[in-house]
């Protein structure tokens, strides 16, 4: 969660401080897989700790 809002943070600042065009976008996409990947993990370990009866 974390990462996100400093990669939100970081594109906000490249595109509106530094005129970095698209930086925003970027910042999203990444953010966006982030979450996707860390949601798979968080899955996979709450279904090995079902399984094992914890």
């Amino acid at each position: 969660m974390l990462a996100c809002l400093v990669l939100v943070a970081s594109g906000m600042t490249l595109e509106w401080g530094f005129d970095v065009r698209w930086a925003i976008v970027g910042a999203g996409l990444v953010a966006g897989v982030l979450t996707v990947v860390m949601g798979h993990r968080v899955d996979a370990t709450v279904r090995r700790e079902l399984r094992a009866g914890r």
